[in-house]
């Protein structure tokens, strides 16, 4: 492996990548997430199907959940795909870092 100032800051990059993913909350944000698309993916469902007055409330309740879940965690999602970007910059600088010319092949 030949370092150079392409591939230690390709390197740099990786690393500050996945400290993100892991302190700034990105793994969090996207369980979060999940669970915030079961939740309105069920509701809707559930309100598509309601027969009572009861059961729209309650999907509409979950939804709303949903949505609010979803909004709370929207930095963090903005931080994970921010680290992910990170990542794949630094992981394009390591590989072009390694050619023998200056220009990046696939």
């Amino acid at each position: 492996m030949k370092w150079n100032i392409k591939s230690v800051s390709g390197a740099v990059m990786i690393v500050i990548g996945v400290w993100g993913l892991i302190a700034w909350g990105g793994l969090a944000a996207l369980l979060a997430y999940l669970v915030a698309l079961v939740m309105v993916g069920f509701g809707y469902k559930l309100w598509m199907e309601a027969d009572s007055t009861l059961k729209k409330v309650c999907s509409a309740l979950m939804m709303a959940a949903g949505v609010g879940l979803m909004l709370y965690w929207l930095l963090k999602l903005l931080n994970l795909v921010i680290a992910a970007v990170l990542i794949y910059l630094g992981w394009r600088l390591l590989r072009s870092g390694q050619t023998r010319s200056n220009v990046f092949r696939y």
